[in-house]
């Protein structure tokens, strides 16, 4: 045996959305109900775990075994939910080097991020409904909970349920091996599957939460938001949750608006009468969602106090990361001078007080958010970031470009028209986006690799792929040069738009740039995140540009600021610097005394 195909079906108590794998593992109600597997080319199976049925010995020795390539299309929930059915000890988990993760490899080669929209894309076998799985196992745990274990005559109907789901694993493996077979017609580099198995090690770490923080921030939020909400009641006559009667209601006292969104109301109570503003900023507070965050951690935290599953990689198009759980790139910061105390107010549960203390307790709060992640005992967590790192990938992309930076207009005729939409004060990045733009309309017009400021540019098989220096390639999927209604020629691909939505794309130089730019930094934090993890400093959060390692030494913020600023084996003359800061609570420096 060299590849097993996996595919399962789970009931727990907790939801997956919003709890994540980990979590979702964890739950008292959690089981594997069916587990379907293929070993290479050979038949189907399906075990009914639910019914008595056992997974065969040697399928069990081959999920242990390195030598046997485990398949998933999400492998991240397949390798946790297994882990828990096995009876791993706690927090330890099936070696991530041993499974490949098709989703991932999908999203490398810039197919959608959904099974069905991937099978129907190239062509395959159609994957079961995701919708119709989510329904019978909603509809599983419901029987179960009514009845519970000791009521036989609920036992009746799960054989149809089951029946039902075992013909989706059927076809969802199915389907995972028709996409394994075009997949493995464009191997990803292994240094990218290195990065992955770095990646699931982080999650499978996690970051320890303050939980008690946690706790006390809900009720403090739901305390305060409860009062808010009945003098807004009072004020206006209206609930806080119809934005259409919150118009109407603006529009009967004199003050006509299109939108009460949050940054509507921001400028609304700028130039709204004094009657209006108290109704228009409890509004505002009350559309805040930032402390509803607290509920997302509660709901995810594992029964050690850490947050796991908090890194998708390539979550998002062209490789980035994406945050299942909570959003680590859009945090608060902490502003308040007075933060440690009341942090403390709000720990005692002191709510009453923390009114008096500060102007919008609401503010607080989100302020405290980012401070709920803190270190194991005896540890600190060292923050180390690289301060405008894309400004210097782009100044090491267009090093040697001297002759745009001695003359910016030296273009010429029919690159004329697309100057002013590229146009950068520095003039090697103008000439950079022109170069990058005109590379790919000669590889998607012509059969031929192009090639500029070591950038590599191919169009084959319906994919624009440009392989970058570290030697990864981002990939957009069904590329054409299209023309507009100004007769100009415009590049089309289709790809994940920002809504997370399959869509048809107009890209240009400067466009492909910044996922150039975005995709080398992504590279080059990677990189330093894996000579750290040789170095044995683990990595629990990372950014952008940032890392943060558990450490119960601060003394070796020096020794990971030294690992980080050493550039990758691809890019030597990159000038990498850092800054960094060790920290009992992530996000919140040391306050500097001050001076009279």
């Amino acid at each position: 045996m060299n590849h097993l195909y996996i595919d399962i079906e789970t009931t727990s108590g907790a939801n997956l959305s919003s709890a994540g794998a980990y979590r979702y593992a964890e739950d008292d109600h959690f089981r594997v109900l069916l587990f379907g597997y293929a070993a290479d080319n050979d038949p189907i199976h399906i075990v009914n775990l639910e019914q008595g049925e056992r997974i065969p010995a040697e399928v069990i020795e081959a999920l242990a075994d390195p030598a046997v390539t485990k398949l998933a299309y999400d492998a991240q929930f397949e390798r946790v939910c297994l882990s828990r059915h096995l009876e791993l000890p706690r927090n330890v988990y099936l070696c991530p080097e041993h499974w490949r993760c098709m989703k991932v490899w999908a999203s490398y080669r810039g197919l959608p991020s959904s099974m069905k929209k991937i099978a129907s894309a190239l062509g395959v076998t159609i994957a079961a409904d995701p919708e119709i799985q989510r329904v019978l196992r909603e509809k599983y745990l419901h029987d179960l909970r009514k009845g519970g274990d000791q009521a036989p005559e609920r036992w009746e109907k799960m054989p149809v349920v089951l029946q039902t789901l075992g013909q989706c694993v059927r076809q969802n493996l199915t389907a995972e091996r028709a996409l394994y077979e075009y997949l493995r017609r464009y191997p990803l580099p292994e240094t990218e599957w290195a990065h992955y198995c770095m990646d699931q090690r982080i999650n499978d770490r996690g970051v320890k939460l303050d939980r008690k923080l946690v706790g006390s921030a809900i009720n403090c939020d739901d305390f305060f938001r409860g009062g808010m909400a009945r003098r807004f009641k009072e004020i206006t006559g209206i609930c806080a949750d119809s934005p259409a009667r919150f118009r109407q209601w603006l529009a009967a006292n004199g003050m006509r608006v299109d939108s009460v969104s949050k940054e509507a109301v921001s400028r609304l109570r700028k130039t709204a009468p004094v009657e209006l503003d108290e109704a228009l900023s409890l509004w505002e507070l009350l559309s805040r969602t930032e402390t509803r965050k607290y509920v997302a951690l509660g709901e995810a935290v594992c029964n050690d106090g850490r947050l796991r599953g908090l890194f998708r990689f390539c979550g998002h198009p062209q490789g980035r990361f994406s945050y299942p759980l909570i959003q680590l790139d859009n945090l608060p910061v902490c502003r308040s001078s007075e933060l440690s105390e009341l942090r403390d107010i709000v720990r005692a549960g002191e709510f009453n007080s923390l009114d008096s203390q500060c102007a919008s307790v609401t503010d607080i709060l989100t302020q405290l958010f980012v401070t709920s992640f803190i270190p194991r005992r005896k540890c600190r967590l060292l923050v180390l970031e690289y301060p405008a790192l894309e400004q210097r990938i782009l100044d090491w992309l267009v090093r040697d470009d001297w002759e745009a930076h001695a003359s910016s207009r030296n273009y010429v005729r029919d690159e004329q028209p697309r100057v002013s939409e590229y146009f950068h004060d520095d003039p090697r990045v103008t000439r950079l986006c022109l170069d990058i733009d005109n590379a790919i309309r000669r590889c998607l017009t012509h059969p031929a690799v192009a090639k500029t400021h070591g950038l590599l540019f191919s169009g084959y098989n319906g994919t624009l792929c440009i392989e970058l220096p570290s030697g990864r390639a981002l990939c957009y999927r069904e590329p054409e040069i299209m023309f507009g209604v100004d007769g100009f020629s415009i590049i089309m691909y289709a790809g994940m738009n920002k809504d997370g939505k399959w869509d048809i794309m107009q890209g240009n130089g400067a466009k492909f740039l910044r996922d150039i730019v975005q995709g080398l930094a992504r590279d080059v934090l990677l990189d330093a995140m894996r000579r750290l993890t040789d170095a044995n400093y683990p990595v629990i959060l990372h950014l952008a540009n940032k890392v943060v390692v558990e450490s119960e030494e601060p003394a070796a913020l020096m020794a990971i600021s030294a690992v980080m600023e050493k550039p990758p084996h691809w890019a030597k003359e990159m000038k990498l610097t850092t800054q960094g800061y060790a920290c009992n609570r992530y996000l919140e420096k040391k306050q500097r005394p001050s001076r009279h």
